[in-house]
């Protein structure tokens, strides 16, 4: 008997000291201590425990107490939920269909590993490991973030649940299923999640029951969710499935961006601007507009850049317009690139024209398939300004452009044809394009067919 108790003694104490240990980081987090609460979390998470695992997950993916590391917070996490902790599945399964992100790795470490490879690769790579053991990034993996999901949900994990249906909804990871999108936001629901509420919503507004998708919206922005505050402006301001109100829009624009929600500061930044249910504020919109272009919301860069570009506008700044115009071009956008390109050839007060620059920004939004960059590239290479001339390559542009129903494309293209000869390299001649465009309404294309017809002109 004396020895059954020594053993169990021995096993119960290491248990009952770690759990002490991580009820005592946890009142070192809630007071903000949060280097203390890593230390004590390391610790009890590296004798098992899984809500110590999972609580130091956190800190590590907000970095707070400690750097900021994704690899070793999924790390953590991930043997927290195979310990079967709920929580612990859920966050494992958003972290991995978001992944590390563009740009969210630590670039001071990566430019310190790129300098030491140089100098002894083998070395650089054995420190590297020593140091982070886990990595840096951590990847983009949907099929497994599904699975976590899968297996919170089943336990009855409501934010769980909401996110497995989110999957289902947009086809993420899984093959789109509306009927499981469905059965697990209701479950969700349920349990009183808002984020099921939410894609009740957007399930009902997608099928066109906008004042379905307006109550479930009101349920979920009521209980505290910021992107349903936002979704539920929306239909104020069109007055879908809701009454038109400018003015109900804007409580809930603002109450969504208050939330730090980018969308919310968004629209709430633009109706300032435009003057929707409040006073026209250029100062004030700037502000929120910000707020949302620093969360990466490409749109709100766009806007932010055009404010600043107005010079009518009473905010005007060209070199922040300009800075928040390549900060969205280098995401991606070709109206970015396209905004940049016009800078670039205009020029301004202190600015002198730079046609190769602008060259250079049409080329990129041409390439990305924009229309109206493919168009202009074209006339740069026909004219040889900023780029040297290049009838051929100009000709494959204008054709690119004409695919896309660009009728001013159409009618150039015809033009060129009808001046230099020859076939676009669809096979088709001047007359075609010059048809095309004027089927579309161009007037000069409607024009030069009646023309060639020998009809009268109509003006």
């Amino acid at each position: 008997m004396g020895k059954l108790l020594t053993r169990m003694t021995g096993w119960i104490a290491p248990r009952f000291w770690t759990k002490r240990l991580v009820a005592r980081s946890a009142r070192a987090e809630a007071r903000g201590d949060h280097r203390k609460a890593v230390k004590g979390f390391m610790t009890a998470a590296e004798r098992g425990d899984p809500e110590a695992r999972v609580r130091l997950a956190t800190l590590l993916r907000l970095g707070r107490g400690v750097r900021r590391n994704l690899a070793d917070s999924a790390h953590w996490c991930r043997l927290a939920a195979e310990a079967g902790h709920l929580r612990a599945q859920y966050e494992l399964s958003l972290m991995l269909a978001l992944g590390s992100g563009k740009g969210s790795h630590d670039d001071a470490e990566t430019r310190w590993y790129q300098a030491a490879a140089q100098a002894d690769q083998a070395a650089a790579d054995r420190n590297f490991r020593l140091m982070y053991p886990n990595g840096l990034r951590l990847e983009r993996n949907l099929p497994e973030a599904v699975r976590w999901a899968t297996v919170a949900a089943t336990s009855g994990h409501p934010k769980a649940q909401a996110l497995l249906a989110s999957f289902y909804l947009d086809g993420r990871g899984v093959d789109r299923d509306l009927g499981q999108a469905g059965r697990w936001f209701g479950a969700a629901a349920g349990q009183d999640e808002p984020a099921g509420y939410l894609g009740l919503g957007l399930m009902a507004r997608q099928s066109g029951d906008f004042a379905t998708a307006a109550e479930h919206f009101r349920f979920a922005a009521e209980a505290g969710n910021a992107r349903a505050s936002c979704e539920l402006g929306d239909l104020h301001r069109t007055g879908h499935g809701v009454p038109r109100d400018c003015a109900s829009a804007l409580g809930w624009f603002r109450q969504s961006a208050e939330a730090g929600y980018a969308q919310g500061q968004y629209r709430l930044g633009l109706a300032y601007l435009e003057g929707e249910g409040v006073d026209r504020s250029p100062d004030t919109a700037e502000t929120w507009l910000r707020r949302a272009a620093l969360q990466d919301d490409i749109a709100a860069m766009m806007a932010l850049g055009r404010l600043h570009a107005d010079t009518q506008g009473g905010v005007a700044d060209p070199r922040e317009a300009e800075i928040w115009f390549r900060k969205a071009a280098g995401r991606g956008s070709t109206s970015a690139m396209m905004a940049l390109g016009r800078i670039m050839a205009s020029g301004g007060p202190g600015r002198p024209k730079e046609p190769e620059e602008a060259a250079l920004w049409f080329r990129r939004a041409a390439e990305a398939g924009h229309a109206g960059g493919q168009l202009i590239l074209a006339r740069l290479l026909l004219a040889g300004r900023g780029i040297p001339a290049d009838p051929a390559e100009a000709v494959l542009w204008l054709t690119r452009a004409s695919g896309q129903d660009n009728a001013n494309a159409q009618y150039e293209l015809g033009l060129h044809l009808e001046q230099n000869g020859g076939e676009a390299p669809e096979g088709m001649d001047a007359v075609d394009w010059f048809r095309r465009a004027a089927e579309l309404g161009h007037p000069e294309a409607q024009a030069r067919l009646r023309l060639l017809d020998g009809l009268p002109d109509a003006g």
